[in-house]
């Protein structure tokens, strides 16, 4: 890399802190995931998948956005991410135009990092413009109605659960909102998010399949298993 153009990246990079540690009191992974898992390896799933996902997981995880927010998505318009870190550091990167606001009344720490890495500002109050609100269910309304009404893209993350209906709900909204979601809550360490929907959803896979190419292939068929069975 040219040393001129890596030395602001540097200085981003030497301005970062420490992010929270990882939980360590996660439940056991249920013994029927870890069959799954097993029987993965048996029939030869040990390579490259799809790069945006095993079909059948991006089409469970589909059914799984309807039966919750009623919204229905494409599931060719939905790529497996490894976590929720990476859907949602991919989700602020592609989304966020450079020296803007991201609005995220939540304060997480993971979206201020990526915010730092790119030169953007994150915000937790509207006060100003911004390109990007990322958003939870759990939300003020007042911030989230705002948010949306200013036209800027949405990020909407269903790891938070709250009352607020999902923003794609509108269908004049819904080529703006992308959704994030992951199951490190149910199996940490096994590395599945996804990044669904939007008029981005390509540019949001390209930014990934630069970043890891396909989420491991293993993990992937336990997540099949787990949603299968709920």
């Amino acid at each position: 890399m040219n040393g001129h153009l890596a030395r602001p990246l540097a200085a981003r990079l030497n301005g970062l802190s420490a992010l929270p540690l990882l939980p360590d009191n996660a439940a056991p992974v249920p013994a029927h995931v870890i069959d799954a898992a097993k029987a993965a390896l048996d029939r030869g799933e040990t390579h490259y998948t799809d790069r945006a996902g095993v079909p059948v997981l991006r089409a469970l995880v589909a059914a799984r956005i309807e039966k919750q927010c009623g919204v229905q998505i494409d599931p060719k318009a939905i790529t497996i991410t490894c976590g929720l870190a990476e859907a949602r550091s991919v989700a602020v990167r592609v989304l966020t135009k450079p020296g803007t606001a991201i609005l995220c009344p939540q304060g997480f720490a993971e979206v201020a990092g990526v915010a730092h890495l790119i030169g953007a500002e994150m915000i937790t109050q509207l006060d100003q413009p911004v390109s990007l609100a990322y958003l939870t269910p759990a939300d003020p309304p007042e911030i989230m109605q705002a948010a949306i009404a200013s036209g800027a893209a949405i990020v909407w993350d269903l790891t938070h659960s709250g009352p607020a209906a999902h923003p794609a709900l509108d269908p004049a909204i819904a080529p703006r909102v992308t959704t994030i979601d992951s199951l490190d809550a149910q199996f940490p360490g096994w590395r599945i998010g996804w990044l669904a929907g939007s008029e981005m959803a390509d540019r949001l896979r390209g930014f990934k399949q630069s970043l890891t190419i396909c989420t491991t292939s293993v993990s992937q068929w336990a997540a099949v298993e787990w949603l299968q069975k709920q």
